[in-house]
C-alpha cells in the first residue's frame, strides 16, 4: 500500500446508491446466490435481489451495504467451503429439493444454488391462465420475501429437454429437474434439506483454484473492475495477504485488505511485515499493488440498531470508487485525505491521537482512518 494516506471520520448518515464508475470485485458469505458466478451490483436493493439479507454466519453482506451506500459499484461472488478446493462437488452445502410423487405423475424441483434459504421456497403448479390446453403455470413463492414471488407461465405438462433448459433460464430461484407423467395443477409444493456449511472456510477457499474458476479465480473472466477487496478474511489472514498479492501482480489490479481488528497499529504492522505473530517466512509485503487498512469503525447495525464493530474497509473501498469517476482509478488514491466516512460513531482505536504510533503505521505503508480535528 501507499503511505500517507489517512481517512478522516464524520457523522453523515447520507448514502449514495447511484451508479458509479468504480468496480470492485468483492468474494464473501451470502444467504444465496450461485459461487463461482460475479454479478454487477449498483445498490443494496440489487444486491437482495441476487444475494439476499444480512447473513447469520457473516458480516459481509453489511460490509457491502457499505460500500454501496458510499458509492462503490460491486461485482459480487458468493463464497463457498469446498472439502477440496480443486473439486467442485466437494461444496459444503446442498440446495432445498421440492419431490412430489402421484399416481400418474411426478415432479423434482431444485432450489437455484445451496443454503438454508431454500427451506423458504414453495411452489403452486396451476392451471394456465392462457387458457392454452396442454399447459401449466408454475408460480414460486419465496417466504419472508413477496417481492421475489414470480410466475413463469406456459410450461407444457409434458416438456421436452429445451423446454425445461428454457423454464430453468427464466426461473430464478427454482430448478425443474426431472417428472413423470405430464404436471397437474398441485399446490404448497414445499422445499427442504436445504443446508449450507462455513465453519471449516479457510484462506484456501479465498485463493480458489484457477482449474476451477473458485475462489479469486472467479472474477478471472471479467475486465470490469481494478480493485479486489476482502473485506472479511477467514482461515489465516497472513497467508491470505501473501496469496492475494500473488494474485494481483498477476492479474495487474489492486488488492484491499484490512488488517486484524481489536489491535494496535504496531499489530498491524507486524502483519504487514510477517513479524511476530503473523511470521511466515516470507518478506514483508513490498507490492504497490496491494492496499492494506487500518482502523475499526463502531456503528449501530441497520438491522437490530444495537451496537457493532466493522472494519473501515467498506467505507474506505466506497470513498475511493467515488473517486474514480471523478480521478481515474490509478490516481483516486492521491492525498494525504481520501474522503470522509458517514453513518459511524468513530473509530475505536484512534491513531489520530496516537501521533507517533499513527506515524509509524503511516510508514509502513498502510492506510489510516482516524479521527480528524479538521472533519470530525
Amino acid at each position: 500500500g501507499l503511505a500517507h494516506v489517512d481517512v478522516s471520520i464524520k457523522d453523515n448518515t447520507q448514502g449514495n446508491n447511484a451508479y458509479r464508475k468504480g468496480v470492485v470485485a468483492v468474494l464473501g458469505i451470502t444467504e444465496r446466490g450461485t459461487p463461482r458466478t460475479p454479478t454487477l451490483v449498483r445498490s443494496w436493493t440489487e444486491f437482495q435481489r441476487f444475494y439476499g439479507g444480512y447473513s447469520n454466519w457473516s458480516l459481509f453482506p453489511l460490509y457491502c451495504k457499505r460500500a454501496l451506500d458510499a458509492g462503490a459499484t460491486l461485482l459480487v461472488s458468493r463464497a463457498a467451503h469446498y472439502t477440496d478446493i480443486t473439486d467442485t462437488s466437494t461444496l459444503e452445502g446442498t440446495a432445498a429439493i421440492s419431490t412430489y410423487t402421484y399416481p400418474t405423475w411426478g415432479v423434482h424441483l431444485e432450489a437455484a444454488d445451496f443454503g438454508l434459504w431454500g427451506n423458504k421456497l414453495s411452489v403452486d403448479i396451476l392451471a394456465a391462465s392462457s387458457g392454452v390446453m396442454g399447459n401449466v403455470d408454475i408460480a414460486v413463492y419465496y417466504e419472508g420475501n413477496s417481492e421475489l414471488n414470480y410466475i413463469v407461465k406456459d410450461i407444457s405438462v409434458n416438456p421436452t429437454t429445451d423446454e425445461i433448459n428454457n423454464f430453468n433460464q427464466r426461473s430464478r430461484l427454482v430448478k425443474l429437474i426431472s417428472f413423470y407423467g405430464n404436471l397437474e395443477p398441485a399446490v404448497g409444493l414445499q422445499f427442504n434439506f436445504g443446508m449450507e456449511l462455513y465453519t471449516n472456510m479457510s484462506q484456501e477457499d479465498f485463493k480458489g483454484d484457477a482449474s476451477n474458476g473458485t475462489g479469486f479465480h472467479a472474477f478471472d473472466d471479467n475486465s470490469e473492475h481494478v480493485r479486489l477487496a476482502i473485506f472479511e478474511p477467514k482461515g489465516y489472514p497472513e497467508v491470505l495477504l501473501a496469496d492475494l498479492t500473488a494474485y494481483c501482480e498477476a492479474r495487474n489490479i489492486m488488492g484491499v485488505m484490512p488488517t486484524p481488528m481489536f489491535t494496535t497499529g504496531y499489530n498491524a504492522i507486524d502483519f504487514r511485515n510477517f513479524t511476530g505473530v503473523y511470521n511466515i517466512g516470507m518478506p514483508a509485503v513490498s507490492s504497490w499493488k496491494v492496499r492494506l487498512l487500518y482502523g475499526d469503525l463502531q456503528i449501530l447495525h441497520p438491522q437490530t440498531n444495537r451496537p457493532i464493530v466493522l472494519h473501515c474497509i467498506a467505507d474506505w473501498v466506497g470513498a475511493m470508487a467515488k473517486k474514480d469517476s471523478t480521478s481515474g482509478v490509478w490516481f483516486s488514491e492521491s492525498g494525504t485525505v481520501r474522503g470522509k466516512v458517514s453513518n459511524t460513531h468513530g473509530v475505536i482505536y484512534n491513531l489520530g491521537t496516537r501521533q507517533s504510533e499513527g506515524n509509524e503505521v503511516d510508514a509502513a505503508g498502510i492506510n489510516i482512518c482516524k479521527t480528524s480535528s479538521s472533519f470530525g
